[in-house]
């Protein structure tokens, strides 16, 4: 059995742990935590989890913890996560993993130092779908990739205590939303060089949209846009690969539960296909119980994590921007 605690009462626990775990038996959270223990004892009680504690360092000293989930905002990241993996416990640790690479750096240190898992939640990596856009470029089938795309828009409300447009809290466009598309390039085609990046600032002092042109190790050429300027047109996530023998475009890789489209072509006809709609937190979650119990490596641990970060700040860096 896997037991899970988790650190703050968080909105996106339901989504990411909470309503997994009841469809993996093998999985189950014990405990939460707040500074607010009356918030704790309301999440507690809300969400049927046998256990409230007053403090984070409680949970961490629970005895019945084997992973804690960290959902904390940013700036906390990095003391909470190196304090679980000196308490013994594994983490599963939501994105952006930390404010820089250099705090990445050290809580993978720790985690090699204390011989515990330390897993960046980008959950889209372990839904079938992105596995099936990994195994067509793989087959060569699209042949050589020259051009990669990537975008993301999501528009996020100013409104009171809406940390995304807080500076102090790590908050921007790339570093909320356009982590994802980073990443999804870097998973794709490999390490990249930024040749130029056009930043727009909120007045708040965050980005508000990124613009960014890759040149990968590869040859393979990239564009990477983000933003979270509000709109009333909805939201757009978009992957399309372009190679010498054919193309694939996919809608809404990070959430395919929510709906989703993949189609590519090798001789001038679309072919479509639709994954499962089981949700990405789910295939996260399920792998992550395999991977405590087996040793089965993850794709978004060990120096996945500190490239990410790296990768975001020469972007920022190209830009002229110092978050």
């Amino acid at each position: 059995m896997l037991r899970i605690g988790l650190l703050g009462a968080s909105r996106i626990a339901p989504l990411a742990v909470l309503e997994p775990c009841l469809d993996l038996p093998g999985v189950e959270v014990v405990a939460v935590a707040a500074r607010d223990f009356d918030r704790a004892k309301a999440y507690a009680a809300q969400y049927e989890i046998p256990h409230a504690e007053s403090s984070y360092t409680a949970l961490l000293a629970r005895d019945d913890v084997d992973l804690v989930y960290n959902a904390l905002p940013v700036p906390l990241h990095e003391r909470w996560t190196v304090s679980a993996l000196a308490a013994g416990k594994h983490v599963l640790l939501e994105k952006p993993s930390a404010l820089n690479a250099i705090q990445a750096r050290r809580m993978v240190d720790s985690a090699i130092l204390s011989r515990r898992r330390l897993i960046e939640g980008f959950h889209y990596r372990y839904h079938p779908l992105f596995a099936r856009i990994l195994e067509i470029v793989a087959s060569g089938e699209l042949g050589v990739i020259g051009e990669a795309k990537a975008a993301i828009d999501v528009p996020v409300p100013f409104r009171p205590g809406e940390i995304r447009w807080d500076p102090e809290m790590g908050g921007g466009a790339l570093m909320d939303l356009g982590c994802y598309p980073v990443h999804w390039l870097r998973t794709i085609c490999g390490p990249f060089t930024v040749c130029s990046s056009k930043i727009e600032l909120a007045p708040t002092g965050v980005d508000q949209s990124v613009d960014t042109e890759l040149l990968f190790a590869s040859g393979t050429r990239g564009t990477l846009g983000c933003s979270m300027v509000p709109h009333d047109r909805g939201r757009t996530t978009t992957l399309r690969l372009i190679g010498d023998r054919g193309e694939l475009f996919v809608r809404n890789p990070i959430t395919p539960q929510t709906g989703h489209e993949l189609r590519w072509r090798t001789d001038g006809e679309w072919r479509h296909e639709t994954s499962v709609m089981t949700t990405s937190y789910f295939h996260q979650l399920a792998a992550v119980e395999v991977a405590m119990a087996n040793g089965t490596p993850l794709p978004t641990e060990g120096d996945d994590i500190v490239d990410n970060l790296a990768a975001i700040e020469a972007i920022y860096r190209c830009g002229g921007y110092r978050p």
